[in-house]
């Protein structure tokens, strides 16, 4: 086999390329096919005879990217200044190293370069962090759980320079007539509730599962809440200002056996699960309580990673694997297993 290869693409027409993305084998869980090294290229002419396109000597092409080495499943890059074509071909020198053999899943290209987005599961700090534009505004979050609450929050930060209108939803799935779902709020707070189909009301040892999410924000001076029966959401909106933060804070009741097979006399629970997720709110009434939970949450993680750990190096790309794994498996522990309470699934909520 020949070690280059190229495919070419007739736009239709001159267009303003800002930004691609390549996508390689390695989206199929295949990263030993991903492509080592390419040129992506362009024709500054549109008046070429597509039909024989191929005969062009390839010093006609013009580099729009040149990447070598590449091992990454996702390559791409924003341009500073647009390319103007009509005529593109990605032009590999090097193809997969397994086997030679050639594996481009998708190129797109964009007139305009898409706003950044970042994510990490930071599971060092038991966190997700994210950078993204939301209403035209760069903002940063940080998504954490809280220890020995169910508690979830998202500390939301601008990043701009203007202030920002934003809403956050809670919903329930509300298009099953044998799962029930509520919905209300007060003038601060919306809470969503829905609840699991009763496929045994004569039986005794038949249950309803019912579980609450109710929201709130801290640290915003405007926010209505509203609710729809019809969507099963609720609706917080708030402004943003510039450079300040604003927390989402979701409070969960519930879940579990809640109901006997009446489907109305608590079993499990001491509280509705409405009542139980606004009283967990309550708990929370402050950023001074947030920062409390949170530096609860970051001890108990830390007594967590003191715990044990393993070191195989990086050197060895198999050792490396396993490693990676260990620490993986762990979090998944920390994050689902409690001490005295039921051990958790072996597959999700399918399998016990």
């Amino acid at each position: 086999m020949e070690k280059t290869r190229n495919t070419g693409f007739n736009l239709g027409g001159m267009k303003d390329i800002r930004y691609y993305k390549l996508i390689h084998s390695g989206i199929v869980g295949e990263t030993q096919h991903n492509t080592v090294a390419y040129q992506l290229q362009y024709l500054e002419s549109d008046s070429v005879d597509w039909d024989t396109i191929e005969t062009l000597d390839d010093s006609a092409w013009v580099d729009m990217d040149n990447v070598t080495g590449n091992t990454q499943t996702v390559t791409q890059k924003v341009f500073d200044e647009p390319v103007h074509a009509r005529y593109i071909r990605v032009y590999v020198t090097d193809p997969a190293p397994s086997n030679k053999a050639l594996r481009l899943h998708e190129l797109e290209l964009y007139e305009e370069a898409p706003a950044e987005f970042y994510e990490k599961q930071d599971i060092l700090n038991a966190e997700i962090q994210t950078k993204q534009e939301i209403a035209d505004t760069p903002v940063e979050m940080k998504t954490w759980i809280a220890e020995g609450e169910n508690v979830l929050v998202t500390e939301l930060t601008s990043k701009g320079t203007e202030d920002a209108g934003l809403q956050a939803e809670v919903w329930a799935n509300a298009g099953s007539s044998v799962r029930p779902v509520t919905e209300e709020n007060d003038e601060t707070s919306v809470t969503v509730t829905r609840s699991t189909q009763n496929t045994a009301p004569d039986s005794e040892e038949a249950h309803v599962s019912k579980a609450a999410l109710s929201t709130k924000v801290i640290g915003a001076d405007d926010v209505s809440a509203s609710s729809d029966n019809e969507s099963g959401s609720g609706t917080l909106e708030f402004t943003l200002d510039a450079g300040a933060t604003v927390y989402i804070v979701t409070a969960v009741g519930g879940g579990g056996r809640t109901y006997h097979n009446d489907g109305t006399t608590l079993w499990e629970a001491e509280k509705e699960p409405e009542e139980e997720a606004a009283d967990i709110l309550g708990r929370v009434p402050d950023e001074t309580a947030l920062a409390d939970l949170n530096a609860r949450r970051q001890e108990w993680w830390k007594d967590f990673w003191s715990a044990s750990y393993v070191d195989f190096g990086t050197e060895d790309e198999n050792l490396n694997k396993v490693q990676k794994y260990y620490y993986g498996a762990q979090y998944m522990l920390g994050s689902s297993a409690i001490e005295d309470e039921v051990a958790p699934g072996l597959y999700g909520v399918w399998h016990t």
